[in-house]
Formats: structure tokens, C-alpha cells, sequence
């Protein structure tokens, strides 16, 4: 397990979904003990853990970069000490099951094609490394 720091970042690469930037340093670790692409963590905080995905390799040493709106969520804050887990043996999904929040969705028009759209393209950026 790894110990870093958290940092708020307004980057845009970070602002949707679950995704965080890592240090360069644990890129080529993992990469040196033949772990295969895509990288899941698992951090740990003193009160809950959760997922998350990584977007890239491009923060400083020791320190964990998240959006504004997944650190509110989770109840990170500014220079957070965090315990960052390894997650290997992911199984794949092979199916979900999503509703909208509310019932103005369908008034969109061809709101299947719209959302098949969406999700077609956020299933490019995570294959993204």
C-alpha cells in the first residue's frame, strides 16, 4: 500500500467520473512488476474506501490528484493523508441497469440514441491509457 497526499484539482481530464492522476514513479513500478492495464486502486481514508480508476501518471511524487466533486463526495480533503491500495483481478461487468434521475430524460428526443452516445464515448476513454 502506498501513502500520498491528496490534492484538489480543476483539471478537466479529472472532472467526470471516478478518475485520478498518480504519480509517474507508480506507473513504472507496476509496470516493472508486469501488472497489466487498466489500474484500479482501492483508497482507504480513516472512515471508508472506495474505487477508483487511474487517468494518468502525471502527478508529483507522493501525491494523489482528484476533482472538486469526487473529493466532496468521498470526504477528502486538501492534503488528506489517504492509503492507496492495488486492485488486481478485476472481473469485467456484463451488465448494468441505469435510470434517470427524474422523469424529464424521456422528454428528450431519441433519449436512447442520446445516452448510447454518451455512454459509447466514456467507453473509449477508459480503455484510454
Amino acid at each position: 500500500m502506498e501513502s500520498l497526499y491528496t490534492t484538489i484539482s480543476y483539471d478537466e481530464h479529472l472532472s467526470h467520473g471516478n478518475l485520478i492522476d498518480l504519480p509517474e514513479n507508480l506507473l513504472e513500478k507496476y509496470t516493472n512488476e508486469n501488472k497489466t492495464f487498466p489500474y484500479f486502486f482501492k483508497i482507504h481514508t480513516s472512515y471508508n474506501s472506495f474505487y477508483v480508476g487511474v487517468c494518468e501518471f502525471s502527478a508529483k511524487d507522493y501525491e494523489l490528484k482528484l476533482s472538486p466533486l469526487l473529493a466532496e463526495t468521498l470526504l477528502i480533503h486538501e492534503n488528506q493523508i489517504v492509503q492507496l491500495e492495488f486492485i488486481e483481478n478485476i472481473p469485467f461487468g456484463k451488465y448494468i441497469e441505469i435510470e434517470p434521475l427524474d422523469e424529464q430524460f424521456f422528454k428528450l428526443p431519441d433519449y436512447e440514441d442520446l445516452l448510447e452516445f454518451h455512454l459509447s464515448k466514456l467507453d473509449r476513454k477508459s480503455t484510454r491509457l
